[in-house]
């Protein structure tokens, strides 16, 4: 009997001491500083000042947007929404390479845009065949813009409509044109802005030269305007498609 009472009084001793507050304290929460200023500053040092411009602005017929929500069905992990379709190529069937906006589902802040290439068959299926991010601190450039197998049998699409693109930037660009020469250029979409003593901005443009038989082509432009309100393009280079529109090994 005597065992019994001192069981259920070391218990009720216990107990006492739970509701009574007579355990460990807690350690003290750890005080993290804001890591907001770091990953702006480390994301400003990867995009070399750049700023990706990430409005979206959709431009593209509904046949175009079917196939592409088709072939995107049971993508994870980032987000992607067409802008237009930049380039076709017949095959059996046809390949469309597509502007798309691109978010990443798990960092809502990693925004940009993305060349997503589709291949629709003569039955009505459709798929990926490649996705490549537009990485503005790094876009791929043709050498030789004389190339005949420039495209490699892709043809660069003329919609005639411009995407998303702020009115500084569709001001600046038009004020560039004045008096350049060589390509008649028309902007598809703001790829980002670099602010220096004035602003770059980057824009991913159609282009046709002017010549006899004009070519199509899509570009890398680069305007300049300075603190007065001029513009200039400094840098127009021939855009990489068959890089873009190639899967990654």
């Amino acid at each position: 009997m005597k065992k019994h009472i001192s069981i259920l009084s070391a218990a009720a001793l216990a107990a006492a001491m739970i509701l009574t507050g007579c355990t460990k304290p807690a350690e003290p929460e750890e005080v993290k500083e804001p890591e907001t200023t770091e990953t702006e500053t480390q994301t400003e040092t990867l995009l070399g000042g750049w700023q990706p411009y990430t409005e979206y602005v959709e431009l593209i017929g509904e046949e175009e947007k079917n196939i592409f929500t088709k072939a995107t069905e049971g993508l994870v992990g980032v987000k992607y929404s067409p802008v237009q379709v930049i380039a076709t190529q017949l095959v059996s069937g046809t390949n469309y390479a597509y502007l798309a906006a691109a978010e990443n589902v798990s960092a809502a802040a990693d925004k940009g845009f993305a060349i997503v290439t589709v291949y629709a068959d003569l039955n009505g299926n459709a798929e990926v065949t490649a996705i490549n991010r537009l990485d503005i601190t790094d876009m791929k450039v043709k050498d030789n813009a004389d190339d005949a197998n420039l495209l490699g049998g892709w043809e660069v699409t003329d919609i005639g409509k411009v995407a998303g693109i702020s009115a500084e930037g569709e001001n600046a660009f038009s004020k560039a044109l004045e008096g350049f020469t060589g390509v008649s250029l028309k902007p598809i979409v703001l790829l980002g802005t670099q602010v220096v003593s004035g602003t770059n901005y980057m824009f991913l443009s159609r282009g046709a030269t002017v010549t006899a038989e004009p070519a199509m082509n899509l570009y890398v432009t680069t305007v300049y305007e300075d603190t007065t309100g001029k513009c200039t393009i400094t840098d127009n280079q021939v855009f990489d498609l068959v890089h873009y529109v190639t899967a990654a090994e």
